[in-house]
């Protein structure tokens, strides 16, 4: 069988028939063939216009990935495990590489760690040197680099002798699990070291409100609830009667602050807060139900009145409000004040957020209740698996000869969506609210997994189609993408003044990233292919894996010497290690050198 690598050999004219009739062109590990729509969509003419069309789309990709990572997966796994962070697309673009049906799957992946780690810990290192003079944390610095060293090494072991067998594979996992053991046992130690203060106090505290009304105070309490009682607090305090020395001033506010807290509580010891018994009669006779008026036992004194229910239609209008905001959640403010370019990002972001919001359970301990809206949970427990079903490829198969995965699935989530409907409130999330976070984890990872296999795809078919190595595209495509969310939050958190942090994240995250990416991709490759697959090693990866050890064999001999300061010419030096890394890298594909 011919391999889809010898298409750039066939004219164009007749590349769509080579695709057609080639097993190994429609061996696709994604939704779409891309290689067919460059080939047989396109004519040879138009194929630029193809080219754009994929970039663009490719753009796409990269924001959905980056979204679903940190809005979704990011704070499930916060809720499951509190862990994981930027290194999450990297990741999985590695696992989606090594286990591509295509060939050259392998070399988009190392290609891919080996130029993101070459990029962090040159570029953005390099950046932050230049940028700030600071002094890193000895033990740790010597802990992260090392550990870093020693994948590096294992790696270029396994690409000289050109195999990869499952223990190998799982030796990657090893030595990041090694590396966590570590840290835990550090982080233990010194604390243990740390003397202590004392015991701590703790206090029950409550979440009382007093809000200004007119000249006086009304008091209150947040119900956990009803979290935006929050914010109409701001609005009690705009409030102003007409009249203050009026006998129905005080009823006024009380009314005003009931309608926006719930409950508005008068105050015993401010004397004008207390309803007269003007006032009382006014309440009870008033034509308004007040589902609850509380009184004073002894004095029968009006003290609290609650809110009255809310007519249905309001009621169903404001829950169909919150679902909405739920699935697309524009703040105005923020548009409003936003650029073009802002303007342009939340455009391109806001179907892809609604895809997944409708898909994606999420809690985020940071949101009001949570993140709970029962609703959206209620379309999730029927959108959530049929996702599942069809991004995995098993929609279609069959359970019984009259009976679709699909059609099972969708059953099943009728039933549970019937539970939650039943079972739930929009007021406060269920007690089972924490198995969304397990729900929303993994449909975030087949996102992001599948948003991973389209983009290798695209790239594969990229460097198929114009005979560019895959390598090469994984060291500066799929390596610069991967790159931007560690270069914006480490030079963000150094500009901060914890510099400290990010430069441990700057060796740390990558190391994570080729550990996992490729243990956990090769670990799967191995168990498909019986135990071991061979792996074609190229100039171009022992030039980026030379480069990565020189970098980081130069942090570890130059920081030391200078104590442990990174200064602004070693952040130069840094930079022009990448810059001459590029150059070497470019001049060996086009075989100018080696």
């Amino acid at each position: 069988m011919i391999v889809c690598d010898h298409i750039v050999e066939f004219n164009q004219s007749y590349q769509c028939q080579f695709v057609n009739h080639n097993i190994d062109c429609n061996n696709i590990d994604g939704l779409i063939n891309y290689l067919s729509f460059i080939c047989c969509q396109f004519s040879p003419k138009l194929r630029p216009l193809a080219f754009t069309v994929l970039i663009l789309w490719l753009l796409v990709l990269f924001i959905l990935l980056a979204v679903t990572a940190e809005d979704f997966f990011c704070p499930s796994l916060t809720v499951i495990s509190r862990s994981f962070g930027n290194g999450a697309p990297d990741i999985f673009s590695a696992i989606a590489a090594t286990t591509s049906s295509k060939t050259g799957g392998s070399g988009l992946a190392i290609g891919a760690l080996c130029g993101a780690g070459m990029f962090v810990t040159s570029i953005i290192v390099g950046s932050i040197g230049f940028r700030h003079s600071f002094t890193v944390t000895r033990r740790p610095f010597y802990r992260d680099v090392l550990f870093y060293v020693l994948a590096v090494s294992l790696l270029f072991y396994i690409l000289y002798y050109g195999q990869m067998k499952l223990g190998y594979a799982l030796g990657f996992i090893g030595l990041y699990t090694l590396y966590v053991f570590v840290v835990c046992i550090s982080r233990y130690i010194r604390q243990m070291m740390k003397p202590t203060d004392g015991p701590i106090r703790q206090t029950d505290i409550s979440n009382p409100v007093v809000a200004p009304v007119g000249n006086e105070l009304i008091e209150g309490e947040i119900s956990s609830e009803n979290p935006q009682q929050s914010d109409n607090v701001h609005e009690i305090q705009n409030i102003h009667t007409e009249n203050d020395n009026s006998s129905m001033g005080n009823l006024a506010k009380v009314i005003a602050a009931t309608q926006l807290l719930g409950v508005a509580v008068v105050n015993h010891d401010n004397v004008p807060l207390i309803v007269s018994q003007t006032e009382q009669n006014e309440i009870e006779n008033s034509p308004t139900d007040f589902s609850d008026v509380i009184k004073d036992g002894e004095n029968d004194t009006l003290i609290a009145i609650r809110s009255p229910p809310l007519d249905p239609s309001v009621f169903y209008k404001i829950e169909f409000k919150s679902f909405l905001k739920s699935l697309l959640p524009i703040d105005r403010r923020q548009w409003n004040e936003s650029k073009f370019i802002t303007k342009l990002l939340i455009i391109i972001k806001s179907p892809l957020l609604l895809c997944l919001n409708l898909t994606t359970p999420t809690i985020d301990y940071e949101l009001d209740n949570h993140n709970w809206n029962k609703w959206q949970a209620v379309v999730q427990c029927i959108t959530a698996p049929l996702f599942c079903s069809f991004v995995t490829k098993g929609a279609f198969k069959m359970v019984t000869h009259n009976l679709p995965v699909w059609l099972l699935i969708l059953v099943v989530g009728l039933l549970l969506a019937v539970i939650v409907l039943f079972t739930t409130t929009n007021k406060k999330p269920p007690r089972y609210h924490t198995l969304f976070a397990f729900f929303g984890f993994t449909v975030s990872v087949l996102w992001i997994y599948a948003t991973a296999n389209e983009i290798v795809d695209i790239l594969q078919s990229f460097g198929l189609v114009l005979g560019i190595s895959s390598v090469i595209l994984g060291i500066t495509v799929l390596a610069w993408a991967n790159c931007i969310g560690d270069f914006v939050s480490n030079t963000v958190v150094a500009n901060q003044g914890f510099q400290r942090m990010a430069i441990s994240a700057c060796y740390s995250s990558p190391m994570m990233n080729l550990l996992l990416g490729l243990g956990i991709g090769f670990t799967i490759a191995t168990v498909k292919q019986g135990g071991h697959i061979q792996i074609s090693h190229t100039p171009l990866q022992y030039v980026s894996i030379f480069f990565l050890l020189g970098s980081l064999f130069s942090s570890l001999i130059v920081i030391p010497i200078f104590g442990f300061k990174v200064k602004r010419y070693f952040g130069i030096y840094l930079i022009c290690i990448y810059a001459l890394y590029m150059i070497i890298s470019l001049m060996t594909q086009l075989r100018v050198i080696f």
